[in-house]
């Protein structure tokens, strides 16, 4: 018998608990940004689902609120800036596990691979020059070729399309 790992899952209600509390976090973000005082608040809340209050709503019912919402103005974002929301966890992975230290061929064959998605999935070519671009802009011009290019500027170049990959939805492994 194979050894499994154990993976320390939450429990369906922990989970379901979870999401509510951000959800009813998002409502009440949602109320502020739009303006909405405290007797609108509880016409909308008594007009759809005859509650007054969001906590007693249901975590289908906060996500209808969440919506209607929507469909008034509101636009939700993930994340914020003051909790760090410009970081990307996955880069930072990939910076400290073992790719870390990967060599100058490892960096231009995941280069290449990132032009390759961005462009298929743009439905065009991306030339090799799209990423010396990339590294003119950050070297200033200093580097006008990627042999002059030392690994810690190809890196840089490889985060800068995995940040754009990330950024417009792409896959990035």
């Amino acid at each position: 018998m194979a050894a499994t790992v154990a993976r320390k899952r939450r429990e369906p209600r922990e989970e379901s608990k979870a999401r509510r509390g951000y959800m009813l976090a998002k409502v009440h973000i949602a109320k502020a940004q739009l303006g909405l005082t405290d007797e609108e608040y509880r016409a909308v809340l008594h007009g759809q689902y005859g509650k007054n209050s969001a906590k007693d709503l249901s975590v289908v019912q906060l996500h209808g609120l969440l919506i209607y919402f929507q469909k008034l103005g509101w636009q939700g974002r993930r994340g914020s800036a003051k909790r760090g929301a410009r970081r990307d966890p996955g880069v930072a992975a990939l910076l400290a596990g073992d790719a870390a230290n990967l060599g100058r061929e490892a960096l231009m064959e995941k280069i290449e691979a990132l032009l390759a998605e961005k462009g298929r999935v743009e439905g065009t070519h991306m030339p090799w020059n799209y990423a010396m671009g990339i590294l003119k802009q950050q070297t200033k011009g200093a580097i006008r070729d990627f042999r002059q290019a030392s690994p810690d500027q190809l890196r840089d170049v490889m985060l800068a399309l995995l940040r754009d990959a990330k950024r417009k939805g792409r896959k990035t492994r």
